[in-house]
């Protein structure tokens, strides 16, 4: 009997350690001008949709990449599963530990690939989001391919971010490729009801105007 109470106890732990506390129906809006907002959540996973009306389903675990694109217009837009590894456990690793994995790519057209990811669990943080004082994630990955001949390493992206597991969300993301490099940081979120779809799309304007 003790031991189901403690199994019972051990299980509405983690399931509150995962709960995320936004309602469905809120909407993040970054540093970037870019804004998203929650559709769904269950079975470990989250759906977005963004101002561009493209909608993303991705894991509660942050190192994971997109699960599925879609796009509003057009037949655009991909599924990803994971293929090898196990980057489930990185959050109950040692910081410095590193996970790898490969997730297959599936297109709209059919065709798939294999995308490698190196991911390394980085020292957590207690930091104010938006005014509260937050437990904070840290990670940093690399997407990454091996070349047909000798067989080495080729980092195609590089991504550092922090992630708040309370809110569902990364609050602040460096991302570089060979071609660009691009900072966000969650800036608001916005409670449903709370505003409108016009006044959302002001306080973008107004953050993308500030960047030109």
């Amino acid at each position: 009997m003790r031991s189901k109470i403690l199994l019972l106890i051990s299980t509405l732990f983690l399931i509150a350690q995962n709960a995320v506390a936004v309602p469905i129906g809120t909407i993040a809006i970054y540093s970037d001008g870019s804004a998203r907002k929650l559709l769904a959540q269950g079975e470990g996973q989250l759906v977005w949709e963004d101002d561009r009306k493209r909608q993303f389903t991705v894991s509660e675990n942050p190192i994971m990449p997109v699960l599925e694109l879609k796009y509003f217009l057009g037949d655009r837009g991909y599924q990803q599963h994971l293929k090898s590894g196990q980057p489930g456990g990185i959050h109950s690793l040692p910081y410095g530990s590193k996970v790898e994995f490969s997730v297959k790519r599936t297109r709209h057209t059919g065709e798939s690939s294999a995308r490698n990811y190196g991911c390394v669990r980085l020292e957590s943080a207690r930091q104010k989001i938006l005014g509260k004082q937050r437990q904070l994630e840290r990670y940093r990955c690399e997407r990454f391919t091996y070349h047909r001949k000798f067989w080495t390493k080729q980092v195609k992206e590089k991504r550092e971010f922090t992630y708040s597991p309370e809110l569902g969300l990364v609050v602040d993301l460096s991302r570089q490729t060979s071609k660009r490099s691009t900072k966000k940081r969650l800036v608001a979120l916005i409670a449903p009801g709370e505003t409108s779809l016009k006044q959302v799309n002001r306080i973008l304007r107004k953050i993308r105007t500030r960047k030109k």
